[in-house]
């Protein structure tokens, strides 16, 4: 019972820490601070186990706690990012309350990334023979991943053999097998200035943009399913518009940005060709897509967490299915599994952000124990294969 109070106040403290550095995206100075953190963390552990690697990417720092040094294809990844969105500044204070914690950042994903830091803790200072595992932390995932997990896979070459990424979902027993893939775009229609008076000399640019975002709208509109449990279809949603630069003028330039999610059935590709075909009087400029990301049901590494899924927590599993996007995506590209799911929190990007402290502890255990089992299982693997 000592040690199960001792392990909750831990992860709590390193949460809390985490927390109260307000490292969002593109805050650069807190974003270093940040990795500094972490980097003391397993340098103070002054254990030979574990090999510390900072990387930094168009200014964007990363870092990687591995078990072997310059091994770029780990048994096991466990991936998490260090940045989060804008906040009041109240809100990097973290508060208890009635079981929870709340605070920016404490779902998505620094109580997550503090399970994963005393999880890397504990097997370093273990008697126990290391398992082949990195901790990969970037600080650009809210906004594209490009020069975090991107760059750490497609240009380091990062390539384990499964990822941990605990960025998704609402419970430990909710296993997020499918996100949606991402199009982020923006439509773009010029015009001719003219005297508002007098429209029939200009050409109003916000008048063509409008009529080119009710084509797409028509044409997602149809699609709606949203009576649907899981939401799973594609959906458009328009995030910022501008145009215009007087009452009494009319614009002769106007643009909007989109943000539009498909499922499995559809790639990137496929998506913009079906908006070049919608559109008649704007330009079409993408800004970040991401395809649809998927790890079978029947994989083992899913089989095995829901065994021990059952064995820890004593919980069934459900399949779940995820309208958002997360890094996790930068692997299924090259066929790599990838385990998504979190402790009981919510609120992610909202005042109300919070997850249970006894569900945190709850994750830890099953994250320690899943990680042994799939050490386990990946040599045995190996040992079949011959390699």
């Amino acid at each position: 019972m000592a040690r199960r109070l001792e392990l909750m106040k831990d992860l709590l403290d390193i949460t809390k820490d985490l927390v109260r550095i307000p490292s969002v995206s593109n805050e650069q100075t807190e974003l270093n601070r940040i990795v500094d953190y972490v980097e003391t963390f397993f340098a103070d552990l002054n254990t030979d186990h574990l090999f510390i690697t900072r990387y930094t990417s168009n200014g964007i720092p990363s870092i990687v706690i591995a078990s072997e040094k310059e091994n770029l294809e780990p048994h096991i990844l466990l991936l998490g990012h260090l940045d989060v969105v804008p906040a009041d500044e109240a809100l990097f204070d973290p508060i208890e309350k009635n079981g929870m914690l709340y605070g920016r950042g404490v779902c998505d994903m620094k109580s997550e990334v503090a399970v994963m830091m005393d999880l890397a803790r504990e097997l370093a200072l273990s008697s126990k023979p290391l398992p082949s595992f990195a901790l990969m932390l970037t600080c650009d995932e809210e906004v594209g991943g490009f020069d975090g997990t991107d760059y750490l896979i497609n240009e380091v070459g990062y390539k384990p053999h499964v990822a941990l990424v605990p960025d998704g979902g609402t419970s430990p027993a909710t296993l997020m097998l499918m996100n949606k893939g991402v199009f982020h775009a923006q439509l773009t229609a010029t015009g001719q200035t003219a005297h508002g008076s007098r429209p029939w000399l200009g050409e109003n640019a916000i008048d063509k943009l409008i009529r080119d975002y009710k084509r797409i709208r028509e044409h997602f509109d149809a699609l709606d399913q949203s009576d649907t449990q899981d939401r799973w279809y594609h959906t458009c949603s328009i995030g910022t518009i501008e145009g215009g630069h007087a009452t009494n003028q009319i614009p002769d330039h106007a643009s909007c940005k989109l943000d539009i999610r498909m499922t499995e059935d559809t790639t990137v590709e496929e998506m913009n060709e079906l908006l070049e075909g919608l559109l008649q009087e704007t330009t079409l400029e993408r800004l970040v897509t991401a395809n649809p990301s998927t790890t079978h049901r029947d994989h083992p590494y899913v089989h095995l967490y829901e065994k021990v899924l059952q064995d820890s927590l004593q919980e069934q599993m459900d399949d779940g299915k995820c309208c958002g996007s997360d890094d996790g995506r930068f692997l299924t590209d090259h066929g790599i599994p990838v385990i998504v799911s979190r402790p009981i929190s919510d609120g992610q990007h909202s005042p109300e952000e919070w997850v249970n402290m006894q569900s945190l502890h709850d994750f830890r255990r099953l994250y320690g124990e899943y990680v042994r089992a799939l050490a386990r299982h990946i040599e045995q693997e190996e040992q079949t294969t011959g390699e």
